[in-house]
């Protein structure tokens, strides 16, 4: 049993003991100990690795991702074709743009939760996604406090003046903001893959291994 264990190497889920003695009990039927009482329930265990990564929904979310992805270019070019209609100088343009843009980046992030997580997919589903969303909402949000402050000031009777390229600096600013924050998260704690063993059903020879993406403090969540 000693061998056995020391020949295994160094097992990443801390089973080689285990394995060491089941493996020498199963082995040793024939010699008339009647040692099969000491196995236990379900041995030996078959580990399913990257279990639930290889099911129809997340196939879907992939595909639904990448034609959201597709869709969102499709958008920023009709814009761009379009750009001197009305419609689309009443809406201005830029914020169009960038709206497309944070949704094209939330789709790549979405496509990524489909896949098995890894060093650096665990990483980049937090970039996209979060810098996504802050591209495609921020400048929308600011843009409609714009909006409100003309008609306040007009119920008012007031004259004011909104700058576009102000708008534009604070939305700017946001998302670097965001982007700092990101970054300092990815250079001190940032989320690796993290492997659970689960049985799949009491008395099973099947551990599913569940692997999810977190960091040492979830507080950066």
């Amino acid at each position: 049993m000693m061998v056995h264990w020391a020949g295994r190497g160094v097992d990443k889920w801390g089973y080689d003991p285990r394995e060491a003695v089941c493996s020498w009990v199963g082995n040793n039927f024939y010699d008339g100990l009647k040692l099969e009482k000491f196995l236990p329930l379900g041995y030996p265990r078959q580990v399913e690795d990257e279990a639930g990564y290889n099911s129809g929904v997340l196939y879907f979310c992939v595909a639904f991702g990448a034609i959201g992805a597709v869709v969102s270019v499709a958008v920023g070019r009709i814009t761009y074709r379009f750009c001197d209609e009305k419609q689309i100088k009443f809406a201005q343009e830029m914020f169009l743009y960038l709206f497309s843009l944070g949704f094209f980046l939330i789709c790549i992030g979405g496509l990524l939760y489909g896949l098995v997580p890894s060093a650096g997919t665990c990483a980049a589903r937090w970039w996209f996604v979060v810098v996504g969303f802050t591209v495609a909402l921020v400048p929308l949000l600011i843009k409609i406090a714009a909006i409100n402050k003309l008609m306040n000031d007009a119920k008012k009777m007031r004259r004011t003046n909104v700058s576009k390229e102000l708008v534009y600096k604070v939305s700017a600013v946001l998302v670097l903001l965001v982007v700092i924050y990101l970054s300092v998260w990815t250079a001190i704690d940032p989320p690796l893959p993290e492997s659970t063993l689960v049985l799949r059903d009491e008395g099973s020879s099947f551990v599913d291994v569940h692997i999810q993406c977190t960091s040492n403090h979830t507080v950066w969540e």
